[in-house]
């Protein structure tokens, strides 16, 4: 099972739940790494992360959203609407 997780990667809910999705594949994704493209499916959410490359976040199993950071009306209007395409 592929389960994203929307949140901190150094917060201890990250660690625990790494450590209880044994046998699963866990990946944790910033609100920061949030990009939308628009392909001839539609619109489509994915992560851009610098260090580990994109992950195709509508390709995951399970979506655990943990906290949502602050921020300007317009990124929290985004992170809402990612959130509901997801």
């Amino acid at each position: 099972m592929r389960i994203a997780l929307l949140g901190s990667t150094e917060s201890w809910y990250f660690h625990d739940l790494r450590r209880a999705a044994t046998g699963h594949e866990l990946t944790a994704v910033t609100f920061r790494d949030l990009a939308s493209t628009i392909a001839a499916g539609g619109v489509q959410i994915d992560s851009v992360q610098a260090n580990s490359g994109p992950v195709a976040l509508h390709t995951a199993d399970v979506l655990l959203v943990r906290t949502m950071p602050p921020g300007s009306l317009e990124q929290v209007v985004f992170r809402m609407d990612a959130l509901g395409r997801l």
